[in-house]
């Protein structure tokens, strides 16, 4: 009996290793290396849930912390900082793609902070994104342009220039779904458009055509 149980433990984490692998390479700009690092750290995380007998949904950060201590023992410090961030993409599927987990445990895992520069980086915090979007003006065709950019910026994580190349072509309103086709590896991405950011872009087209009308 706890034989079956631990194989079918063991299948079930397998499983999701594989989807979830597919889930990224569709989802993500990457190449065969980064898979490759995903698929070590994921598969080294799948057997120490097996080996210890722990059932995902019953994962703790102590738990995390236990696979991380031992994985990134013997490398250098930017490869761990690389697997870090490897398994809390995982860690984030399985919480928020799945519903497999009760916490999010992503963001949990902590590492030294590693500067490139002598200042830190800037960032933005929650309530300062929020100020942010509830203040940005929509008035004129022009504001309408960047507050559609925006969104797109920030819920799609797209860069300027990928932001800057989208065409009505590219945008499908029935599916609500952007395809990326000019991409580095000649790979059209297809991400999904989230609500506000579907109403941004809508507001923008008809502003648009308002200024164009005599």
């Amino acid at each position: 009996m706890v034989r079956r149980h631990k194989h079918q433990l063991c299948c079930d984490i397998g499983e999701i290793c594989r989807e979830y692998l597919i889930y990224f390479q569709q989802s993500r700009q990457c190449g065969r290396a980064q898979i490759e690092g995903i698929r070590r750290v994921i598969t080294a995380f799948s057997a120490y849930l097996e080996k210890s007998q722990i059932q995902l949904p019953h994962i703790n950060i102590e738990h995390v912390d236990d696979f991380l201590a031992v994985f990134k023992a013997s490398r250098a410090r930017s490869t761990r900082r690389l697997y870090r961030s490897f398994l809390r993409c995982f860690l984030r599927y399985l919480y928020y793609e799945r519903n497999l987990l009760t916490h999010n445990l992503a963001d949990l895992i902590i590492g030294p902070p590693v500067f490139a520069k002598a200042k830190p980086p800037k960032f933005l915090r929650p309530h300062e994104i929020r100020h942010l979007f509830e203040h940005l003006p929509y008035s004129t065709h022009f504001e309408l342009r960047t507050y559609a950019m925006v969104h797109l910026a920030f819920y799609l994580g797209l860069r300027p220039s990928e932001i800057s190349r989208i065409t009505l072509d590219d945008i499908s309103f029935s599916k609500a779904q952007l395809t990326l086709k000019n991409r580095k590896n000649n790979r059209p991405l297809q991400l999904p458009i989230p609500e506000s950011v579907l109403k941004a872009i809508v507001a923008y087209i008809v502003g648009a055509a308002k200024n164009r009308t005599p």
